[in-house]
C-alpha cells in the first residue's frame, strides 16, 4: 500500500487575519533554513561566554533587497544562537568581499557589535542583523560578499557569498515582463520576459553568485525565452538577465528539479485566480514569502476571458517575485478557453508532450513524481479520442513513486457547481485503476478536501484517491457545504501548500 500524502493547507483570510493549518517544507534555494527571525539589538546588558561550553552560531543565512544601480540596498542576515547553559552573548559580524580578509559590518545605528543576544540550547534562539548598505557597506562589491557571525569566544558561522548587485542597469533597456520559470527539468529550464525595446536575448547564470556561463539568442526581439541546458539535478543556480551595454535585473537564485530517486520537495497549489482584486494581491504577497520548489495553478488563470491584455497586470506582476524562483505549470481554466487558449498558450511555454501538440494538457516530472495536468472544460468530457489514449499510455506508463493529476473542474465539489458525474465515469476508473495518489482541482471558489475516495477499483489495499478543490486565489469566494466524503471544507481565499 502506498504511504498516505501528507498536505498542509494556509488560509487567506482577507482583512489581515491568517490561519494556518501546518507548516515546514524545503527553504529558499538561495540561502539556509531558519525560522522567522527575532530583533537584532537589545537584550540584556551582560556579556561574555563564561564556562561551561562554547556558543555557536549556526544556520546563517542571507538575503538582499532594494533598489539596483544606486549602491544600496538592505541585507537581512538570520543566524543561531545556541549555547549550552542558554546564556547571553556578545556577537560580532563581519564581511569579505574577497576572502582575503573581514572586516566589521556595522548596524545601522553604528554599533561594531551586537550585544549580549539570548543563546538556548539546540535548536536555539533565532536573531536578525539588518544591514543598510547604501550607509555601512563600504565601496561597490560586484559579484558577492560573504558574511560571519561570531559569538563571543565561540564558533562563528559564514553565509554562502551572496550577490549585492550594485552594478547600473543597462540604459536604453527596460522590462515590460519580468523573468519567469518555466518547464523546469532536472538539467535545464526556460527562462521567459519581455522588453519594451527590441533587444538581444541573453542570460548570465552559474552555479554561484558569480555566475560566469552566458545564454544568448541572436537577433533583435521584444519576447525572450532561453533554455538553460546542461544543469545538474537538485542544485542552486544564479541567474539575472543582461544586455550588451549591462545587467538588466539583479540575481535570483533557482533549484533544478531533483533527481529521479528523490522524493523530499514542496509544492503549492491555487487557482481562480486573475481578476486583480484587492484579495489575489494580498494572496500573492502571502505566498511569495512562502518556501516551496513549484508551483500549480488549477485554472481560470484570467477573468474574465482570458485575454492576452490582462496577463501582465493580473498574473505575471502580482506573481513577479515567485515566478523568477520557482516554476509554474498550470492547468487551462473554462475562462481561459473563452478566447480558445490562445493567449494562454502564448503566455506559458509548456510540454506539449502528447498527439495534438497542445499545450492545453500534459505531463511532466518533478523527482519522484509524474504530474499529469487536464483540460476538464472541453476533453474531459469527451470520453474517447486520442487525448484519453494518451492519458491511458501517461498513466500506465509512469515509473515514479508519486502519481498526482490536477485539472480546473472538479470530479467532486460541494461547492457551487457540485460533482461532475460526466468526468467522474470519464476519468475516475483510469485513475484508480492505475493507482493515482492525488487529485487537485479547481473552479469552485472553496477549499475542499475529500477523505480518499474510490468508486471503481475494488482492491481491498487500494486505499481511494484524496481530491483537494483549491479555487480560492482571488476571484471571489462562494459558499461551500459538505457531503459524505467531505473532510474539510472552507469558503476563504487560500492556497494550498503540499509536502
Amino acid at each position: 500500500m502506498k504511504k498516505p500524502v501528507r498536505l498542509s493547507a494556509v488560509f487567506i483570510l482577507i482583512l489581515g487575519f491568517s490561519l494556518s493549518c501546518g507548516g515546514g517544507g524545503s527553504g529558499n534555494p538561495a540561502s539556509s533554513s531558519s525560522s522567522s527571525a527575532g530583533t537584532a539589538a537589545g537584550g540584556s546588558t551582560s556579556s561574555g561566554v563564561g564556562t561551561g561550553g562554547a556558543s555557536t552560531a549556526t544556520a546563517l543565512a542571507s538575503s538582499v533587497s532594494g533598489p539596483n544601480g544606486l549602491g544600496s540596498g538592505t541585507i537581512s542576515i538570520r543566524y543561531r544562537l545556541v549555547d549550552p547553559q542558554a546564556r547571553p552573548v556578545d556577537v560580532r559580524v563581519e564581511y569579505t568581499s574577497d576572502g582575503s580578509g573581514w572586516s566589521p559590518a556595522t548596524a545601522a545605528a553604528g554599533s561594531a557589535g551586537i550585544r549580549s543576544l539570548a543563546t538556548l540550547p539546540a535548536p536555539g534562539a533565532d536573531h536578525q542583523f539588518i544591514w543598510d548598505s547604501n550607509v555601512d557597506l563600504p565601496g561597490r562589491f560586484e559579484p558577492a560578499v560573504a558574511v560571519r557571525v561570531t559569538p563571543q569566544g565561540g564558533v562563528g558561522a559564514v553565509a554562502t557569498p551572496f550577490a549585492v548587485d550594485n552594478a547600473p542597469f543597462a540604459a536604453g533597456v527596460s522590462l515590460t515582463r519580468r523573468p519567469y520559470l518555466q518547464t523546469m527539468t532536472s538539467t535545464s529550464v526556460i527562462v521567459v520576459w519581455k522588453t519594451a525595446q527590441p533587444t538581444e536575448s541573453m542570460v548570465e547564470y552559474g552555479g554561484t553568485v558569480a555566475v560566469g556561463q552566458v545564454a544568448r539568442q541572436a537577433g533583435a526581439r521584444t519576447d525572450h525565452a532561453l533554455t538553460l541546458t546542461g544543469l545538474a539535478p537538485g542544485s542552486v543556480y544564479y541567474y539575472r538577465l543582461t544586455s550588451a551595454s549591462g545587467p538588466l535585473t539583479t540575481r535570483v537564485a533557482f533549484r533544478t528539479a531533483p533527481a529521479s530517486n528523490v522524493s523530499d520537495f514542496t509544492f503549492i497549489a491555487f487557482g481562480d485566480s486573475g481578476t486583480g482584486s484587492p484579495a489575489q494581491l494580498a494572496l500573492a504577497q502571502r505566498m511569495a514569502s512562502d518556501s516551496f520548489d513549484l508551483i500549480l495553478h488549477t485554472g481560470d488563470v484570467i477573468y474574465p476571458a482570458g485575454e492576452a491584455q490582462h496577463y501582465d497586470a493580473r498574473f505575471f506582476t502580482p506573481y513577479a517575485d515567485m515566478l523568477q524562483r520557482a516554476p509554474i505549470f498550470p492547468a487551462v481554466g473554462n475562462h481561459d478557453l473563452i478566447t480558445l487558449g490562445l493567449p494562454y498558450a502564448d503566455a506559458f511555454h509548456l510540454p506539449a508532450n502528447n498527439t495534438l501538440n497542445t499545450e492545453l494538457y500534459y505531463s511532466f516530472e518533478y523527482g519522484d513524481a509524474k504530474f499529469i495536468s487536464l483540460d476538464t472544460t472541453v476533453f474531459g468530457h469527451v470520453p474517447f479520442g486520442p487525448h484519453m489514449s494518451w492519458l491511458q499510455t501517461e498513466l500506465a506508463s509512469n515509473s515514479r513513486r508519486w502519481l498526482i493529476v490536477y485539472f480546473h473542474i472538479p470530479i467532486f465539489s460541494s461547492g457551487t457547481h457540485g460533482n461532475d458525474r460526466v468526468l467522474e465515469y470519464n476519468l475516475l476508473p483510469l485513475f484508480e485503476g492505475y493507482g493515482v495518489d492525488l487529485i487537485i482541482t479547481g473552479h469552485d471558489h472553496n477549499y475542499e478536501r475529500f477523505n480518499p475516495i474510490k468508486r471503481f477499483n475494488n482492491d481491498p489495499a487500494f486505499p481511494g484517491i484524496p481530491h483537494i478543490v483549491t479555487g480560492g486565489g482571488g476571484a471571489g469566494t462562494r459558499g461551500v457545504s459538505s457531503q459524505a466524503d467531505t473532510a474539510y471544507a472552507e469558503s476563504c481565499n487560500h492556497y494550498t501548500r503540499f509536502e
